[in-house]
């Protein structure tokens, strides 16, 4: 196996020497040129050797037939050595046909069984079969415009996603990166068969956590159809707020899913850890102290869901109340609902800034704070990734979040 260069782009692209000095080295320099940068420290270490692999196989394998058993010592040796240009030309071909195959096809059969109703709304009559995409890509389209094209207007929260489309298709022509790609179909594909959670094993905790997440989501669907018929006026006013009272009472046994022991958490006071106070910076008067970050990220994204639902159901609360033939006992109700919810979206936000610290890196889970000398905290960055859509909830302009909670919300990502 050869040794492969250390050198930047730029040197390697002319075959020259490369200093390697950083963040730019020399020749780049002298030549006023960016320097590109240098290989990744894993591609020095692992190689991709399958190629090699299927060809040195192929070889072998034609030096044990009857043919080449007949043939002398030397021609063996040389064949071994080098191969011709028709066999390598046939086996360029292979690997290129075996690199086509996608690995996140469907087979025929399943493919019968996934139903994308009618990707083409925009006509009357569906198109016949023969001029339809392949069922992959259908749903791939449904996904991305259920979840990322739609989703991103100034009423709901994109997320994460909002590069997602580009990068799907990038990483098609990019070889020996498919994960993307496999994950986005094998989502796409959970979201039309919607009976997949069905056969899931309920004991592992990552599989209650999808189907919680499963059950706020279908909950903010039956929300958003309230309003709707509440807007349209098609729904007796006693059916709108005993609907809503479900509603209340169904978010109320989210709060039960996640009292579990490995679960818990710890809540540390400011006024009592005063050495802590410069991690909160005024961004929370108590810090929480889960097992990891990614634990507090868990948390946050339950939080961030009820957020979410509960702003729906405050929206549909305060839709019934304007009904004039309300009688006390429902006006009552709804009025308690609407203080309830603007209460409970008060308290998870304050649950959210409380995870800052620790999902910043500024305390540890032990309670203890990060030491300046040994640098910055090394999980800074990917815990501010993991708070971006938190605080994003609870900052929102229709967020029923106090104005203070806004701005601390502000503060902590600065």
């Amino acid at each position: 196996m050869g040794r492969l260069s250390r050198g930047c782009r730029r040197c390697r692209e002319r075959r020259v020497r490369c200093d390697e000095g950083r963040p730019s080295c020399r020749r780049c320099i002298n030549r006023n040129e960016v320097c590109e940068g240098y290989r990744d420290t894993a591609s020095l270490i692992f190689r991709h050797e399958t190629d090699k692999v299927i060809e040195n196989a192929q070889t072998s394998h034609a030096s044990s037939s009857p043919s080449s058993q007949v043939s002398s010592g030397a021609s063996a040796r040389m064949r071994s050595r080098s191969v011709d240009a028709s066999s390598t030309s046939g086996r360029r071909s292979l690997l290129a046909a075996q690199a086509s195959v996608d690995a996140s096809a469907l087979a025929p059969h399943e493919a019968k069984g996934v139903n994308t109703s009618n990707t083409h709304r925009w006509l009357k009559v569906p198109p016949p079969k023969q001029m339809q995409r392949p069922v992959e890509e259908q749903a791939v389209d449904i996904f991305m415009d259920k979840y990322v094209l739609y989703p991103c207007n100034q009423t709901s929260s994109p997320g994460f996603l909002e590069h997602l489309p580009s990068m799907f298709q990038e990483v098609n022509n990019m070889s020996g990166r498919h994960a993307l790609r496999w994950s986005v179909r094998a989502a796409a594909y959970a979201d039309i068969s919607k009976d997949w959670l069905n056969l899931l094993n309920d004991a592992e905790p990552y599989v209650r956590l999808e189907g919680m997440t499963h059950e706020i989501n279908e909950t903010c669907k039956r929300a958003r159809n309230l309003l709707e018929g509440i807007h349209a006026g098609g729904i007796p006013r006693s059916t709108v707020v005993h609907m809503i009272q479900e509603l209340h009472s169904l978010d109320q046994t989210a709060v039960s899913w996640r009292q579990t022991p490995h679960r818990s958490f710890a809540t540390v006071s400011i006024s009592d850890r005063p050495d802590l106070a410069a991690a909160a910076e005024g961004t929370t008067d108590k810090i929480q102290l889960h097992s990891d970050i990614w634990m507090a990220y868990e948390w946050n994204y339950h939080r961030a869901a009820r957020v979410i639902f509960l702003q729906q159901l405050l929206t549909c609360s305060r839709a019934a109340l304007e009904a004039p033939d309300l009688d006390d006992v429902e006006e009552q109700v709804l009025t308690e609902t609407v203080a309830e919810c603007i209460s409970t979206v008060r308290w998870l936000a304050d649950e959210v800034l409380a995870t800052v610290p620790q999902l910043f890196g500024d305390v540890d889970h032990m309670g203890r704070p990060h030491d300046c000398t040994n640098g910055p905290p090394r999980c800074r960055g990917i815990g501010g990734y993991l708070l971006l859509w938190p605080i994003k909830i609870i900052k929102g302009q229709a967020c029923a979040t106090t104005p203070e909670q806004k701005e601390r919300g502000d503060k902590s990502m600065i």
